[in-house]
């Protein structure tokens, strides 16, 4: 280190700099280039610190000296560690092909999968379908297994012709026996023995009483419409 910040702005006061013999007054002409080389070596130390001369500068990347830009413009330096660090193009084309080969990436970015897994992204596979567990909450996305079995007891989805037991709400077109009966009235309800493609309300006709309690919905060209109730 120089001794620059040793110098006073007051010219009488640099005869000593820093305990040293500067510029004394009366002092011999020899010492005269001393002083004045000395002064030099403290400005190229302070103001250039590690560099000898402004004339060592360089675009290599070089410890400790001056930098200067080459014929394009351009200096070489080491890769930026601190917060604060010049960052080469190196690292940031490095860190320009990760973000493009993560922006592009609609697979598993971040881990996402389409299985049922906890606390991960998700994305569909090659079917577009993604799995979710089995709901709880009100607000949790309904899986297909879910909904299947929710509306299993709503529909009856069998083919059996001598099925008797259908699900509460199923609504069927009877044939009619007797007296129409009221709207929403009570009815009996049988399996057609002559006709396996027909309900009746003929007790004489049966071949198997529904099962529940069935209600007139209306009428129409002798049948009744019905409607399970319980």
């Amino acid at each position: 280190m120089g001794n620059t910040a040793y110098y006073s702005t007051t010219p009488a006061s640099n005869q000593t700099v820093n305990g040293v013999a500067y510029w004394v007054e009366g002092m011999d002409p020899d010492k005269v280039n001393d002083v004045g080389r000395q002064v030099m070596a403290d400005i190229a130390a302070d103001v250039y610190p590690g560099a000898s001369a402004a004339g060592s500068a360089t675009d290599a990347n070089t410890a400790s000296a001056i930098v200067k830009r080459d014929a394009s413009g351009n200096f070489k330096a080491s890769d930026g560690v601190a917060a604060t660090d010049v960052a080469t193009k190196g690292q940031v084309d490095t860190v320009n092909t990760s973000l493009t080969t993560h922006t592009g990436n609609t697979t598993d970015a971040h881990g996402a999968t389409s299985a049922a897994t906890a606390s991960k992204f998700v994305v569909r596979d090659a079917n577009g379908r993604a799995a979710f567990a089995t709901p709880s909450a009100t607000g949790d996305a309904a899986t297909k297994g879910y909904v299947d079995t929710a509306i299993s007891g709503l529909v009856y989805t069998g083919s059996s012709a001598s099925n008797t037991s259908f699900p509460v709400s199923t609504i069927l077109n009877v044939r009619l026996s007797g007296t129409i009966p009221d709207r929403n009235e009570a009815v009996t309800v049988y399996l057609s023995s002559a006709r396996s493609y027909e309900f009746t309300m003929n007790a004489a006709d049966s071949a198997g009483q529904l099962t529940g309690t069935w209600r007139s919905r209306g009428y129409g060209d002798d049948y009744l419409l019905v409607q399970r109730t319980a």
